[in-house]
């Protein structure tokens, strides 16, 4: 199985396109569960504190850290997931985020095996990201 971590802070535009995000991995015919962590705005955003607590939750052999503004088709999953069952560790797909009219950002999120992140830690919480309301 694998778990799909997706952190969540509720300002423009993640709060309104996490829906489809989450349907897009809903057609991936593969076992999965979908995680969401949320966090309230803030002077910063923690992300690395949500997906250390969406991993925490999880329990796939795999954990994916999905952007909420991640769409992606039928079959990334599952190819994400055969790459690491040929002997990966880590998988990083690059995606364009169309959450923006006139322009896409290249974006990308690891996909690894859960020993690799049992094995070196969890991610640094105090690393800060700057909020979309500083």
């Amino acid at each position: 199985m694998i778990s799909i971590v997706i952190p969540l802070m509720p300002v423009e535009p993640y709060d309104r396109v996490v829906k489809e995000c989450v349907e897009s991995i809903q057609k991936n015919q593969i076992e999965k569960e979908i995680i969401i962590v949320q966090q309230q705005v803030e002077k910063y955003i923690l992300k690395n504190k949500l997906l250390n607590s969406g991993f925490n939750s999880s329990k796939g052999e795999y954990v994916f850290f999905c952007d909420a503004d991640m769409l992606m088709n039928d079959y990334t999953i599952g190819r994400m997931k055969e790459k690491l069952d040929s002997g990966y560790d880590v998988v990083f797909p690059k995606f364009y985020s169309d959450v923006y009219d006139d322009y896409k950002i290249a974006d990308g999120a690891p996909c690894f095996k859960r020993e690799v992140m049992l094995k070196h830690g969890p991610l640094n919480e105090g690393l800060k990201g700057i909020s979309w309301v500083t």
